[in-house]
């Protein structure tokens, strides 16, 4: 007993120095190195806070299994829909399993009021308390030893989708891609915002935020086409995309030349409906479930977060 504790000392004590300690004054920034260092939270999921406006607001963590890393963690942001929940969206879309097989961090924040409605056009502009609660959380998870501050990206769902895309617009410098699925968005917030990099996924069968435009349980869409087509030209990509069917129902669209390295990707399921696509839980009163494609890994690849 007495060796293993020498030897957990020494592994302990070389992951300090590795991310710089406690006592530093800064702690030191993920760098995407090889070097050994401790997990900033604990393996599974678990609940934080912060203080926003003097109340307090939560966000979730799920964290690799492995305590003892070898180079530096990812981040992925997670926002769920209208009235669900951060623990909801981590089942339903798988990812928390990823974030262990793949070794990222999974940061699902909480909206707040009854309602569970995230201000997503104020997000776009980076104003309200819903900006400052997201900034808040990325600030927070963004200091912690380990993270790479050089792999941190955001997703949602629904209306969780509309906060990842309205972020795209506000173009914070920590994040370095987007996904959304079942809500897109784009307004003259956007406009001064640099190239982003953009993977997104919509049902033409969905009956909650209509392929073709119209409303919606927290605000008018526009058509999904429409909407590809601002991104598209606000990331100066050629404006016709290469298009390849993928099975029967799931047909791909992929921008070329866009400005800056910026990449936009859209697959659009024939008869989707609100539903992420290869769901770990089908509803199926939310319209169909496809599984020729795979949600959760194609936007892990897009992010570039792959297996070990």
């Amino acid at each position: 007993m007495r060796a293993v504790g020498a030897v957990l000392a020494v592994v302990v004590a070389l992951g300090l120095v590795a991310c710089g300690g406690s006592d530093d004054a800064e702690r030191p920034r993920g760098t995407g190195s090889a070097t050994t260092c401790l997990s900033p939270y604990d393996a599974g999921v678990s609940e934080h806070s912060v203080t926003v406006d003097g109340k307090r607001r939560t966000y979730l963590v799920a964290a690799p299994d492995e305590r003892v890393l070898k180079g530096t963690l990812p981040v992925v942001y997670l926002f769920h829909g209208l009235g669900s929940t951060a623990a909801d969206v981590i089942d339903y879309t798988g990812l928390a399993a990823l974030a262990d097989e793949r070794k990222f961090l999974l940061v699902a924040p909480a909206a707040k009021g009854k309602d569970r409605e995230w201000d997503v056009t104020g997000i776009a502009k980076g104003k309200g308390q819903d900006a400052t609660f997201i900034d808040d959380v990325a600030r927070e998870v963004g200091s912690q030893d380990c993270v790479d501050d050089d792999r941190q990206f955001a997703v949602g769902l629904s209306n969780g989708s509309g906060v990842s895309i309205a972020l795209a617009c506000q173009g914070p410098s920590y994040l370095k891609a987007y996904a959304g699925v079942a809500t897109t968005f784009y307004s003259s917030a956007c406009d001064g915002s640099p190239p982003a990099s953009i993977i997104y996924f919509h049902g033409t069968g969905d009956e909650v935020v209509p392929f073709e435009g119209g409303k919606t349980p927290a605000f008018d869409v526009r058509a999904v086409p429409d909407v590809l087509a601002d991104w598209a030209d606000h990331d100066g990509c050629a404006a016709d995309p290469t298009l390849k069917q993928i099975g029967k129902d799931v047909e791909r669209s992929t921008w070329r030349d866009c400005d800056d390295q910026a990449r936009l990707e859209a697959y659009v399921v024939d008869g989707g409906g609100h539903t992420w696509p290869d769901a770990a839980v089908p509803y199926p009163t939310l319209g169909k479930t496809t599984r020729t494609i795979d949600a959760a890994t194609l936007i892990l690849g897009f992010f570039g977060i792959t297996k070990g």
